[in-house]
């Protein structure tokens, strides 16, 4: 047997993992595993632990896990990112559009019933990034495309980039709705644009 990349069998699902020879370690896939919460369970703690690794799960809970478990997408792992549900309220009642989004701190990962944004160096960025999130001109972008309660990636396709440092263009200090004002001056909104999406997207918060 190939023991550096081979399929084993967790909770009778298949499951990638990798044999590290050098330190004779087993490092199992996160993703294959995490799509079950009995899963999960098996690798993770509800307490804190030395040298553990916080884990976000559905409807903000928070897990403990080794992190030599986490192999894949160490790069976002080690970052400062955002974190958000996949799942939002009935896109045809829900005028807040997507869930509550979350900072993720360096070390710290998610389950599948979430989605990572972004990967800085800096906390500032990534709050910077948390508050254009909550913004209504980027929900109601977002609203386009969301046509059930499912928020993937493919719907934050007309998500504009923005600059999280201090040299944006944008003023990130100010409240939402403040920056909100900005995003549609630099968009070029009108007043009949911008009246509708203010009546469309409910506020989510500073």
């Amino acid at each position: 047997m190939n023991t550096e990349n081979a399929i084993t069998v967790f909770e009778d699902e298949k499951i990638r993992r990798h044999y590290d020879s050098e330190n004779e370690i087993w490092y199992f896939s996160l993703v294959d595993i995490i799509g079950k919460v009995s899963s999960l369970n098996k690798i993770t703690k509800d307490n804190p632990f030395n040298g553990c690794a916080k884990i976000r799960c559905k409807d903000n809970e928070i897990k403990y896990i080794d992190p030599s478990i986490i192999t894949k997408n160490k790069e976002i792992f080690n970052k400062y990112k955002i974190f958000i549900s996949k799942s939002a309220g009935d896109p045809s009642k829900d005028t807040k559009i997507i869930g509550m989004p979350y900072l993720g701190r360096p070390f710290e990962a998610c389950t599948d019933s979430l989605i990572p944004i972004g990967k800085f160096d800096t906390i500032s960025e990534a709050m910077n990034l948390e508050k254009y999130i909550k913004t209504k001109f980027l929900r109601y972008l977002v609203s386009i495309l969301k046509t059930s309660q499912n928020v993937t990636q493919i719907v934050y396709k007309f998500f504009p980039l923005q600059d999280f440092t201090r040299n944006s263009d944008i003023d990130w200090s100010k409240s939402i709705s403040e920056i909100d004002e900005q995003l549609f001056k630099k968009y070029d909104l009108g007043p009949e644009e911008i009246e509708f999406i203010e009546s469309m997207i409910k506020p989510m918060g500073n």
